[in-house]
């Protein structure tokens, strides 16, 4: 049996600044909202201008395979036009794999459809993100990371991209996937100077499995890394420090020693959480990731939540929010924590503080807007 770990004793100092990332956050580095993403795959006329991804299958063997989907899954989907919000078909496909697979004459194999989403999408976001490399200066990423106040020891992100490591390694900061530990597997009591942690807790378009196809008929073995291995700027070692007991391995991309690589895919599938309700099976071989975003937050006294929506099908992130913040048996926010919410959203801040409470900084303005700040104690 797992151990469990109970809820009493003192609670941690706070004392970390962190920044939490939505998928507004992205958009603002010129990257797709969520809700926008099936429109590079199967435009409507009126939004024929999106680049097209179509790698995997054609555009034209998307718009058969969707139309095919949605009419299984949806009244509405033989009518002209008609679109379903990302978040629910992502949903339904899941519950068709997961529940229903292998039934008899099912009308629709979710699985490969689901496999081949997840491949167009990481593919076409290693492409934007590679896209802005030469800008990266500019991002508000880079800001963040560079800001002469506040700057965040911490990203805990939804998003997929790579944009935030990107910028962290053009900012001359040293990035870990996770919290670093030392040999015998404690959590380091302190950061190393210049380093940020950037914790994805729906995975990256450029980690996959160590079984996968592709990492299993890899020439050079190089090109794939552990994620607890930090990756330094100007660094591009041809060596990797794999054992063969990884689980999840990530292919270099933005630190890929040939430069013409950086915008390849290693993975037949990436480890992408989709936007789904419902993801616990999915991000379980996330969970260490999850222990130190909820490790961190837990002792964060800033918390700036960017470009976050609190969406209805993110129930594990809106809870890991929730528990990490907020008083024990009380309505407001624990001792010692700053949370401010920026997004241009209203109805964003109404469920905020419905989940976290009213005592929170509200900023109205676009993610590409947020500047950092200073403790109002300091």
């Amino acid at each position: 049996m797992n151990e469990r770990r109970g809820a009493g004793g003192r609670p941690p100092d706070r004392k970390y600044s962190v920044i939490f990332l939505g998928a507004g956050a992205s958009k603002a580095a010129g990257l797709p909202l969520t809700e926008e993403l099936l429109r590079h795959l199967w435009p409507r006329e009126h939004e024929a201008t999106s680049t097209p991804w179509d790698d995997f299958k054609t555009a034209r063997q998307w718009k058969t395979d969707l139309e095919s989907a949605v009419k299984v899954l949806y009244p509405d989907g033989e009518s002209d036009g008609f679109r379903p919000l990302v978040s629910e078909f992502f949903t339904l496909l899941e519950v068709m794999d997961r529940v229903h697979s292998g039934r008899e004459r099912l009308p629709l194999d979710a699985g490969e459809l689901l496999q081949s989403l997840r491949s167009e999408i990481a593919l076409g976001l290693i492409r934007a993100v590679d896209g802005q490399r030469r800008r990266t200066a500019r991002l508000p990423q880079y800001k963040w990371l560079t800001s002469s106040v506040g700057r965040p020891a911490v990203i805990v992100t939804s998003n997929w991209d790579t944009i935030s490591e990107q910028a962290a390694l053009r900012a001359g900061l040293n990035v870990s996937l996770g919290w670093p530990r030392t040999k015998s597997g404690d959590r380091l009591k302190e950061l190393p100077a210049k380093t940020v942690v950037i914790l994805k807790l729906h995975g990256s378009t450029d980690w996959g499995r160590a079984d996968d196809p592709r990492v299993l008929a890899a020439a050079r073995e190089w090109e794939y890394e552990r994620l607890d291995v930090v990756v330094e700027p100007g660094v591009t070692r041809r060596r990797h420090s794999r054992d063969g007991s990884e689980q999840i391995v990530r292919f270099r991309t933005y630190d890929h020693p040939v430069a013409s690589e950086r915008a390849r895919m290693g993975f037949d599938e990436p480890l992408m959480a989709t936007m789904a309700a419902g993801k616990d099976t999915f991000i379980s071989d996330l969970q260490g990731i999850w222990d130190d975003a909820y490790w961190v937050l837990s002792r964060a006294d800033k918390l700036d939540i960017v470009g976050y929506s609190f969406p209805s099908d993110d129930l594990e992130l809106r809870t890991l929010l929730r528990v990490s913040t907020r008083r024990a048996g009380a309505a407001g926010l624990s001792d010692g924590v700053e949370v401010a919410v920026c997004n241009p959203s209203p109805d964003t801040h109404d469920r905020a503080r419905s989940f976290l409470g009213m005592d929170l900084v509200s900023s109205y303005e676009g993610a590409g807007a947020w500047r950092m700040r200073r403790r109002k104690s300091s």
